[in-house]
């Protein structure tokens, strides 16, 4: 799944329209919660896991400078059971 990070007005709606695209389902009827989202997006995933890739959207001229740190954290998902991770913590690791 892909995020598009730049194309709403969160990150969070960003999460939001992307698992409602692999949904088939329009945002809105969508719940509230990060964990919500993720659990529906991975039970759409079946047994793969579900692997989201948060990217700028492409044909933006900058770089998106709102703080989404909260989201993005291990503490925000990883408590509830969401493995967490990045480029940077996989190339480090060897991955």
């Amino acid at each position: 799944m892909f995020v598009r990070r730049g194309s709403g007005t969160s990150l969070f709606d960003e999460l939001k329209r992307a698992i409602a695209e692999i949904l088939g389902v329009n945002p809105s009827t969508l719940g509230d919660s990060p964990y919500d989202l993720l659990l529906k997006g991975s039970e759409e995933a079946g047994e793969l896991p579900l692997v989201i890739l948060i990217d700028t959207a492409s044909g933006r001229d900058s770089r998106v400078s709102r703080d989404d740190g909260s989201l993005l954290s291990e503490r925000e998902l990883a408590p509830k059971g969401f493995a967490i991770g990045n480029l940077e913590n996989c190339r480090a690791n060897g991955g």
